[in-house]
């Protein structure tokens, strides 16, 4: 019995070392294609997307909302964890048959976020990230400024190899100038874009 369990115990040692030499030599190999791939890619430095949105507030007239014309979205990598992303906002008043399109909300917005994986000449940005936002947009309309300050974090999914899909929520304060108003604010977005 003895002699059995010692022949499968040195049987089970060098199948062991097999497989790690095995893949070792896998791992080396994957690597070395990395490089080379490396050396033929962008190097995922820069982001473009869109980021469609719109919105209602209590004070627009029945079946009005606002929604976004110009939902560019640019992120450029400041570190291979540190990235700005800058949103532009256009939006127009719509969803009153009696009134025509009107250019309701011009502004803009910007996101300094920390991504816990790393970006690489092989792969962008992906997992989870969080930072601070500042947004600023004049209420043509309704003739007012606001300003907003948050804390956005969210999650970046690899649609593809230069493709990502980012999710993210935020909460903090928009203060209201001429209205001498501070509210809370909350909010959800979704943009797609490519990396290059």
């Amino acid at each position: 019995m003895k002699k059995k369990f010692f022949k499968f115990s040195i049987l089970y040692f060098v199948s062991s070392l097999t497989y790690l030499s095995y893949s070792q030599t896998e791992a080396t190999i994957t690597n070395d294609q990395n490089k080379i791939t490396q050396n033929k890619q962008a190097d995922y430095s820069i982001f473009l997307g869109l980021q469609p949105g719109f919105f209602v507030e209590p004070w627009f007239n029945s079946g009005e909302f606002d929604v976004n014309l110009l939902p560019l979205v640019l992120e450029t990598a400041i570190t291979d964890n540190l990235g700005l992303r800058i949103r532009s906002s256009l939006f127009y008043r719509a969803g009153n048959p009696n009134a025509d399109l009107k250019l309701d909300v011009i502004g803009g917005s910007v996101g300094l976020f920390y991504y816990l994986n790393p970006r690489s000449k092989v792969i962008q940005y992906n997992g989870f990230f969080i930072g601070p936002f500042f947004g600023y947009s004049k209420w043509l309309i309704d003739n007012y400024s606001s300003i907003t300050i948050a804390v956005e974090s969210g999650y970046s999914f690899v649609v593809k190899q230069n493709v990502s899909l980012n999710l993210s929520g935020q909460i903090g304060v928009s203060h209201f100038f001429e209205k001498e108003d501070t509210d809370s604010h909350f909010g959800i977005f979704v943009n797609i874009g490519y990396w290059l």
